[in-house]
């Protein structure tokens, strides 16, 4: 298995705890799945959060690149707030 082990306690993450490294919320539910379905469904999925840094981060970096050839996108996401979770709370 791939389920990370923690340390001195020689335990693995708990479901919750991958979800919460994924960025889940912890009212998120994975319903009466098999937590191996669960440890698939994380370890197969992207983190949101991680994503939108790493793009607000190369924008920035590449600015004066991107602004010559896509300028919407550049104030896109220079608009964008810096937390994504902070678009969902504004809807």
């Amino acid at each position: 298995t791939q389920t990370s082990i923690i340390g001195q306690q020689k335990r693995r993450l708990s479901p919750r705890e991958a979800a919460r490294l994924q960025g889940l919320p912890d009212w998120f539910d994975f319903g009466s799945q098999p937590d191996a379905m669960t440890y698939k469904q994380l370890g197969n999925g992207v983190s949101v959060g991680a994503v939108w840094h790493v793009i607000k981060q190369t924008v920035s970096e590449y600015e004066e690149i991107l602004k010559k050839s896509c300028p919407q996108l550049v104030k896109a996401v220079q608009d964008a707030p810096l937390n994504p979770d902070d678009v969902i709370k504004a809807l």
